[in-house]
């Protein structure tokens, strides 16, 4: 499979080369980032976090219409859980939680010029590795604020808890041919497939998955042409 996965990188870049546009840039951007599809039940609300993203970008274009357009990014997700007051429950508590990804977009780019604009759709595959972060906790119980590494705090919550992410994400922009190269700005969408952590025994928690990761992100960047 690793062999497969080879050839055909070997064979999209030998396509590219072929072709004179090909781009490397950077990219900055804001990312609104929430947890969803989790089990933590009524009483809690997840009110989402922002956060940051940069990395660089490359784009190997094969036709007028078509580039394949990987990148390796460092991205900051997560989300701030707030536990309310309900009918059964008194206790309020503030659960923050820092996710550093180093991610790998591959990604499709339709693409089409238009005299000095480009408006394009990227869509495809990301794969994402925590390489730093922390969960903070306080509220009820807990004595001022606590800040733990994120192995230490799933650890103490017997939970199991995975670095690996991997998801779809879909990005509709657009550039500007300028100087040696094309400034771009797009809005994307990554819906992350891996649940961040669960418990070992959902029996007899209520709080049995913190979801998969859900980001909106606001990004722009320039390309030179090479």
């Amino acid at each position: 499979m690793k062999k497969f996965f080879l050839l055909i990188m070997v064979w999209l870049m030998s396509l590219a080369a072929a072709y004179s546009q090909n781009y490397l840039g950077v990219k900055g951007g804001v990312i609104f980032s929430n947890m969803t599809d989790g089990h933590l039940g009524l009483d809690y609300d997840d009110l989402g976090q922002l956060g940051g993203t940069a990395g660089i970008v490359a784009e190997y274009t094969f036709n007028d219409f078509f580039a394949f357009s990987p990148e390796l990014v460092f991205s900051m997700k997560g989300t701030e859980y707030h536990k309310k007051e309900s009918n059964t429950v008194i206790e309020t508590r503030t659960d923050i939680y820092h996710f550093g990804y180093i991610e790998l977009p591959l990604l499709l780019k339709i693409r089409y010029e238009l005299s000095f604009i480009e408006p394009y759709v990227k869509l495809g595959p990301y794969f994402g590795l925590i390489a730093a972060g922390d969960a903070t906790e306080y509220g009820y119980a807990i004595i001022g604020t606590r800040v733990l590494k994120l192995d230490d705090f799933f650890a103490e919550r017997e939970q199991e808890f995975s670095r690996f992410d991997m998801g779809l994400a879909l990005s509709p922009g657009i550039a500007f041919f300028l100087g040696p190269g094309k400034a771009f700005i797009n809005a994307r969408y990554d819906i992350g497939f891996f649940e961040v952590a669960k418990d070992r025994m959902t029996k007899p928690y209520d709080y049995k998955s913190m979801g998969m990761n859900r980001a909106f992100i606001i990004e722009a960047g320039y390309l030179l042409e090479f």
